[in-house]
């Protein structure tokens, strides 16, 4: 069973400039924001993604009909500390890089039944059908019924250069909720990268307003005396380990939990 979930379309920002000057592609854009989000959530700065291949290199069969498909493993590096500007140029380069292997078939870099990826990442075009004489043609819709990974992030361009883009996930393993949360942040992601690209991965902002507020909501602490709250300062917030010491402090006699003797 899988389930999907749409991100939207995405028409560029003020920041795409400097990102077309570094003469990056847009999938390494999208791909590069999609390593640092899940860098972000995860705190792994070693990233795998699986992406798809055309596998038509050779003049042979580039006009041959056919499925020639074959996967890629894109393996990357975060740092915290480098740039997204930088991050797009690596994640270029480990594209090129990984097309110019494509000939190897994916089934024998897989020596075990663990695959080097769960998450795939596709970008393909929309293109016009075409017109025939006295012939109609119809476009019909694409998908298979069930995930083929445990999370897919597909991209379509549009012929205005827009692109859309969806979520595509294993039920037994998320949530709509969660997907929709994590499509949130990833558009949150890009967004903040291509207005700030010389931002460092690591402070690139990812969380949605909604829930920055809930966050701040709930490290938001009123007063001890809700009597008269409005004319009362807001306490001043204090982490955890400081309030236990401020509890010791006030009960210096107070004994530590007994521990019961172990019976042999």
């Amino acid at each position: 069973m899988y389930g999907s979930d749409t991100i939207g379309d995405y028409a560029g920002s003020d920041g795409d400039g400097e990102i077309h000057a570094r003469r990056a592609t847009p999938f390494a854009v999208l791909l590069a924001a999609l390593n640092a989000l899940f860098a972000r959530a995860s705190g792994e700065t070693h990233i795998q993604i699986g992406v798809p291949s055309a596998n038509r290199e050779r003049a042979e069969t580039a006009g041959l009909i056919g499925f020639f498909v074959n996967t890629l493993t894109l393996a990357m590096r975060i740092g915290a500390r480098d740039s997204f500007a930088a991050l797009v140029d690596a994640t270029q380069r480990g594209l090129v890089d990984a097309q110019s292997h494509q000939e190897v078939p994916f089934e024998q870099v897989v020596a075990s039944h663990h695959p080097l990826f769960q998450v795939m990442a596709a970008f393909g075009a929309r293109r016009p059908l075409p017109a025939f004489v006295d012939v109609r043609v119809t476009e019909l819709p694409s998908g298979t019924p069930f995930a083929k990974f445990d999370l897919t992030l597909a991209f379509e361009e549009r012929e205005d250069g827009s692109i859309d883009a969806g979520f595509i996930y294993a039920l037994d393993l998320f949530e709509a909720d969660a997907v929709r949360r994590l499509a949130e942040r990833f558009v949150e992601l890009l967004s903040n990268a291509l207005d700030t690209p010389d931002a460092l991965a690591g402070d690139l902002q990812w969380l949605p307003r909604a829930e920055r507020e809930q966050l701040d909501a709930w490290n938001r602490h009123a007063p001890h005396e809700a009597q008269h709250e409005a004319q009362h300062e807001p306490e001043r917030f204090r982490a955890v380990h400081e309030r236990i010491a401020a509890h010791a402090r006030a009960r210096p006699q107070a004994r530590r939990p007994h521990k019961p003797a172990r019976r042999s």
